[in-house]
């Protein structure tokens, strides 16, 4: 069975990650993959890239993810290093022929961490492939792929890009992607919602995170969350993470309670290969990373191996050098694993000529314990991190939109949460912007059963089934003329095999008749040798005879004298 057969059948029972397959494989349309937090969205798109037949790049919407997806900066990689780009502005960076090369050669464009990307840079990348690919089609007429979850995350959140905002609104219809203006356009693209979680199991709490997602959120979902109101946490049988609504204090109180602990420090230094290019950005994993015997510390990545995943707390136990063993717990139960520097990398993208195909290039490397302190974290910080048990201390209205869907998204299970007060509905708040984007604003407002969202993910996904069986029946036409083409040229090939096959027949009889003559000729010649030997042989008596009659009539001669 072939990988990509194996991907499929991996994903038998999950209809929205095989749409989202086959659009990608088997289409040139456009993709955006979206879904709650969960459902493996980037994972799905890896897998497809990596097990289909077309070319593709994959670029991060910040340094961080471009590490992450082992990517190339979508930024960097365009040249887009201004603060911000009118909807005006026509003038595109100059790429380099061997960037253009790759473009014109690619099948696929993926663009990861879409929620982080505001309009006017995906506007300049719009720009950009139709100025450098000759060809005035959105996006220059290639796939584009986008991943993400737009209730995540609002592209504009840090204070200093405030400024910015405005600047978003007066010059495009959003302050999401979609607000470039390729959307407003002919641009054909399919929207695939994810819906199976992979780390949440409960159907309450799945409910309740999507009630959130859209802001829709009802009274009697507010009471069971509000059932997790804790005044004093008191079970120590867990660990529990603690999530703050800014970085800043979550990373003083991380301080605050390492200081606290006895023992010598332990210190690692990451090391890297490359320049990176934006050090105002996260990193994976801290430059100087900080530990002590007995800290609490959270994973900052998924283990190949499965030991550990992102999110998962543990208590460091021993320091060797090298590795270092942390006490992971499931409940009750306790664990050590091993743990070693892990290595992230982004990649340079080339085309190579001789072999028609894209070479990825390491352009950078990051080496780290995939480690750090684990008591305090922000929602910033737990992006894409599971947690078991988590207090949740947030301030009310004090972070962007889809900030606490991104927190409850975090958990995964509604009795591993933990809040210092009670909610209230002021505090959840979302876009109406993306869901209208998506397609599910009708869905909570209109249908209290939510059965007109679900004739409209029907209607959604009929029409991207129709739209693969159009394109599979395409695949099917063209192979079947390639397949008559190929019956042609064997045809072809049997008659001119056929002729060559009589005249080999013609020059063997024609051999054999030569070889025949030549016997028969061979033959009289040795006929007319022995005739030949013969006479030759009656010819020497004669010539004997003669000489004894001359000796004898000489000798008579003699005689007579």
């Amino acid at each position: 069975m072939s990988s990509f057969a194996n991907l499929l059948n991996f994903y038998k029972d999950n209809l929205q990650a095989l749409t989202a397959i086959r659009l990608i494989t088997h289409t040139d349309r456009s993709v955006f993959i979206t879904g709650k937090a969960g459902t493996s969205k980037q994972k799905i798109l890896l897998q497809t890239l990596r097990n289909c037949q077309k070319k593709y790049v994959i670029f991060g919407s910040t340094e961080r993810i471009s590490l992450e997806v082992g990517g190339d900066h979508l930024s960097s990689f365009f040249g887009l290093h201004e603060p911000f780009y009118t909807r005006e502005e026509s003038e595109v960076p100059t790429l380099s022929q061997l960037k253009i090369d790759v473009l014109k050669n690619t099948d696929i464009i993926a663009l990861v961490g879409i929620a982080n990307l505001r309009p006017d840079v995906l506007q300049m990348v719009d720009r950009s492939l139709r100025t450098h690919l000759q060809n005035q089609q959105p996006f220059g007429g290639k796939q584009i792929v986008f991943c993400g979850d737009l209730f995540q995350k609002y592209p504009i959140e840090e204070s200093h890009d405030k400024e910015y905002e405005s600047l978003v609104k007066s010059n495009y219809n959003s302050s999401y992607f979609f607000g470039a203006e390729a959307f407003e356009s002919s641009f054909n693209y399919d929207i695939v919602e994810l819906t199976q979680s992979d780390s949440i199991d409960d159907e309450s709490f799945l409910h309740i995170i999507n009630s959130v997602r859209v802001n829709r959120f009802s009274t009697k979902e507010l009471e069971l969350l509000n059932s997790r109101y804790v005044e004093v946490p008191t079970e120590k049988l867990k660990l529990k993470i603690t999530m703050l609504s800014h970085s800043g204090p979550a990373n003083n109180k991380n301080d605050e309670k390492f200081l606290g602990l006895p023992g010598e420090v332990f210190h690692s230094t990451a090391e890297h290969d490359g320049i990176f290019p934006n050090e105002k950005e996260a990193l994976p994993a801290p430059k100087t990373l900080y530990l002590k015997v007995g800290a609490q510390v959270v994973f900052t990545t998924d283990d190949p191996d499965n030991n550990w995943y992102r999110g998962m707390l543990g208590i460091l136990k021993k320091i060797e050098g090298n590795a270092l063993t942390v006490e992971v717990r499931n409940g009750i139960n306790k664990r050590d694993v091993i743990v070693k520097r892990h290595q992230w990398y982004k990649c340079e993208y080339s085309w190579n000529i001789k072999d028609q195909k894209i070479d990825r290039t390491t352009s950078f490397v990051y080496v780290q314990f995939p480690l750090q302190l684990g008591w305090y974290t922000s929602i910033k910080m737990s992006e894409g991190s599971l947690f078991e048990n988590v207090i949740f201390k947030l301030d009310s209205r004090s972070y962007s939109y889809g900030h606490f869907y991104m927190a409850m998204s975090r958990c995964t299970s509604l009795k591993g949460i933990i809040l210092n007060k009670r909610l209230a509905m002021v505090d959840i708040f979302s876009d109406a912007a993306i869901s209208k984007f998506i397609g599910t604003s009708q869905v909570y407002g209109i249908d209290p059963n939510k059965n007109l969202y679900q004739i409209d993910r029907s209607a959604r996904s009929f029409r991207q089934n129709l739209r693969l069986i159009n394109k599979l029946e395409e695949n099917i036409i063209q192979s079947q003329l390639e397949l008559n083409d190929i019956k042609a040229k064997l045809i072809k090939r049997n008659k001119d095999y056929g002729l060559m096959q009589n005249k080999h027949n013609q020059i063997q009889r024609s051999l054999k008749e030569v070889e025949s003559k030549l016997t028969a000729s061979i033959s009289k010649l040795a006929t007319k040798e022995e005739s030949f030997n013969t006479v030759s042989s009656k010819t020497s008596r004669l010539q004997i005879i003669i000489v004894v009659l001359v000796f004898v009539i000489a000798a008579l001669l003699f005689s007579s004298f």
